[in-house]
């Protein structure tokens, strides 16, 4: 077996590409599969030693290089380097993660291999955990999910808590897909089965910059289809905003992850939407979590199971004392979930704001600690007499 550069073999090239037995899904494929095919030549061989991707950007291959290894987005071993292969046919766009455009190059491009067909890594793109890096992430952010929305489905994995919305990004105003540009938006179609995991305990999202001024959410979510958000932290940064946002979205699930630090909004607010499952979460100092919208038709939550969460010291935001759960919802479970030292547990909303109210509703197995379960009726005459619930099984 020859070779290549560095004392690399093809086969162990191949094997971190995951070519040998599947094609590996880059950002800019030579074919349709998206399969580099240069190792099965044995003149091939590996670029130069690179550390950053910024090395690689001004690196054009020689004819013989097919492939090129960076050690790092900014330095060796930070997460963002990779293996790359070069197409010498393509002109697509520089998205910083999965396709590397050379200074002075028109015609040609590194594209990263994934290990993983589907798989992307925030840090591949740029994403840094380090203060004053808002701005920086939210690119990144933005050009990942713009490549998964280009596949039609896809996992972000995170494993860092990176910034977002810092006073590096003096134009924040959250990051939105599905959702107009002026309120947010990042991508404005839907994403469907869409999926951001992180993979160690602690990653997630933090949103420093907001204040107690800021309307929009952390991150929004408008119209997705099998969107999942699996074992995030997502942290207020001890402002003020709504740190999830879901606006008529199908088959969400919110699992596993950590609210906190939401001291003036809901931490969780999902409207409109069908078979949400909100399961395993730990909403912990700040506001809890609002299913369903109370005073537009058509904005409960059909089918949502709010089931196995545990919310602790929330709805204590100054000027509103809040319930851990906010409530229209119909066709759906709210079950053993945990309430401990909260203004209120559990409300069902039913005043005159509410034109929408919670129909064939189960409540059971919850354990309130220090806090209390309800209907809100409002007595003042600007909101008017409560509404009728139906079909409550308590």
């Amino acid at each position: 077996m020859s070779e290549l550069k560095h004392g690399v073999s093809r086969r162990s090239i191949a094997s971190w590409l995951g070519v040998a037995s599947t094609a590996a899904l880059v950002g800019c494929a030579a074919r349709a599969e998206g399969e580099p095919t240069a190792v099965t030549t044995a003149a091939d061989t590996v670029a130069g030693a690179l550390t950053t991707i910024a090395d690689l950007r001004d690196h054009a291959p020689l004819a013989t290089e097919s492939y090129a290894i960076v050690q790092g987005y900014y330095q060796a071993g930070d997460g963002g380097g990779g293996v790359f292969w070069w197409n010498p046919s393509t002109t697509a766009a520089d998205n910083g993660g999965t396709v590397i455009a050379v200074a002075g190059v028109a015609t040609g491009r590194w594209c990263r291999a994934l290990g993983e067909p589907g798989v992307l890594d925030l840090a591949w793109f740029g994403a840094r955990a380090s203060a004053g890096s808002g701005a920086v992430n939210k690119a990144a952010l933005i050009n990942a999910l713009t490549v998964i929305a280009g596949w039609g489905r896809g996992t972000l994995q995170l494993a860092l808590l990176y910034p977002l919305g810092d006073d590096s990004d003096a134009s924040w105003l959250g990051v939105g897909v599905g959702v107009a540009s002026a309120d947010g938006g990042a991508l404005s179609a839907p994403v469907h089965h869409l999926t951001i995991a992180a993979t160690v305990d602690g990653a997630g999202f933090q949103f420093a910059r907001a204040t107690a001024a800021h309307t929009n959410a952390g991150l929004k979510f408008a119209g997705c289809t099998g969107l999942t958000l699996r074992g995030l932290t997502l942290d207020g940064g001890g402002q003020g905003l709504e740190l999830v946002y879901l606006l008529g979205c199908r088959g969400a699930t919110i699992e596993r992850c950590t609210f906190q630090n939401a001291i003036t909004s809901f931490s969780l607010e999902t409207t409109g939407g069908v078979d949400a499952r909100i399961e395993g979460n730990h909403f912990a100092a700040g506001g809890g979590a609002k299913i369903g919208y109370i005073s537009t038709v058509g904005a409960h939550e059909e089918g949502a199971h709010v089931v196995g969460n545990r919310f602790v010291t929330t709805g204590e935001m100054p000027g509103n004392r809040r319930a851990a759960v906010y409530a229209a919802i119909r066709n759906g479970v709210i079950a053993n979930n945990s309430f401990e030292a909260a203004a209120a547990g559990v409300i069902l909303l039913s005043d005159g704001l509410a034109s929408e109210v919670c129909h064939a509703l189960t409540v059971t197995g919850n354990c309130f600690l220090g806090c209390d379960f309800g209907v809100r009726g409002d007595p003042t005459t600007s909101q008017g007499p409560a509404q009728p619930l139906t079909a409550i099984a308590i």
